[in-house]
């Protein structure tokens, strides 16, 4: 015939929307088809709708949500894409396991764009170049034998217009106990906390800012019931701040040099856990002594994925930026 023909592919992906059809174009994900029935008017973003009808959209994808198995606990609005408007960041839960989805809408139908599996992985929202971006951030520590090694890996992106994501910024670190020189860590920290300083938590498993999951009050819509409540506490952000930034800081056992080191193998006296310039660190409590050279020690909590670790250190090595 004449003219153009246009070509599009249906897929039921992924898995946990079963039934529900993704439609492509040139491999971008245009629409989820299913849930017309809850968004019978055509809209490219939820801004500017009438409150009724947020919570109509709201309502729609927390039914639909529920039949695929998933508890939405919150759902929040950010621009974190190129296309008009906001987009929807809804938190759920699946057997024990927090997902963030981050939903577009296109002429009124819902486009999945990302889903994010929160297993260890810690989701902000940072403001850069005058845009918001997605921040996912991840910390662990493994064991092989005697060597104990660290990692550090994060990522600040945003949605083009096509639905893929694109960076603004990625990095990945990893050091040992044997490690000798900490620079090259001390480099990724430097970067990393330009974003830190300016973040809205989203999911935070290393409770870096004292709480795991978003503040209610800055959700839209929706609670999250007590029992499904990660745990909050009243620390706040720290850095360590070193002068020299090829160096360590050992964490100490208690509020003085006389006391041990903490060691990530107790069997091994040589395993401290060391943090470089920079490493950001959860402060629990000032505390002040005799020391006459340390008077003030902070004791500090480190998260990885499965480890905790408690330690203390002089305050002198520790930047609060919430103190300024």
């Amino acid at each position: 015939s004449d003219g153009s023909e246009l070509t599009v592919q249906a897929y039921c992906v992924p898995a946990w929307l079963a039934g529900a059809s993704h439609v492509y174009y040139e491999n971008n994900c245009l629409w989820l088809d299913g849930l017309a029935c809850y968004a019978p008017q055509a809209f490219d973003t939820l801004d500017g709708l009438e409150d009724s009808r947020r919570q109509q959209v709201y309502d729609g994808l927390d039914q639909f949500l529920g039949l695929c198995g998933y508890d939405a606990l919150v759902f929040r609005e950010a621009d974190v894409g190129d296309m008009d408007g906001s987009e929807l960041l809804c938190f759920c839960r699946k057997d024990g396991v927090y997902h963030i989805i981050v939903i577009c809408f296109v002429r009124g139908q819902p486009a999945v764009v990302s889903t994010i599996d929160l297993n260890n992985t810690g989701v902000y929202l940072t403001q850069q170049e005058g845009k918001t971006w997605l921040l996912t951030y991840n910390q662990r520590m493994t064991t092989f034998g005697n060597v104990h090694r660290t990692e550090y890996t994060y990522e600040v992106k945003r949605f083009g217009t096509d639905y893929w994501s694109y960076n603004h910024d990625f990095a990945w670190v990893s050091y040992s106990n044997e490690s000798q020189d900490a620079t090259k860590v001390a480099e990724f920290f430097d970067k990393l906390n330009v974003f830190l300083l300016k973040i809205i938590v989203l999911y935070d498993p290393y409770q870096l800012a004292g709480s795991q999951w978003m503040p209610q009050e800055q959700a839209n819509w929706g609670t999250v019931p007590q029992q499904q409540t990660p745990q909050q506490d009243e620390s706040v952000l720290g850095f360590v701040r070193i002068n020299d930034p090829g160096s360590w800081l050992n964490l100490r056992q208690g509020p003085g040099t006389n006391y041990a080191q903490v060691l990530i193998d107790p069997a091994d006296p040589t395993s401290f856990v060391r943090q470089a310039q920079g490493a950001p660190v959860s402060v629990l409590q000032t505390i002040q002594t005799n020391d006459p050279v340390n008077p003030v020690w902070v004791k500090v909590r480190i998260t990885y994925a499965d480890r905790e670790f408690i330690g203390y250190s002089s305050k002198n090595y520790i930047y609060i930026p919430s103190e300024e």
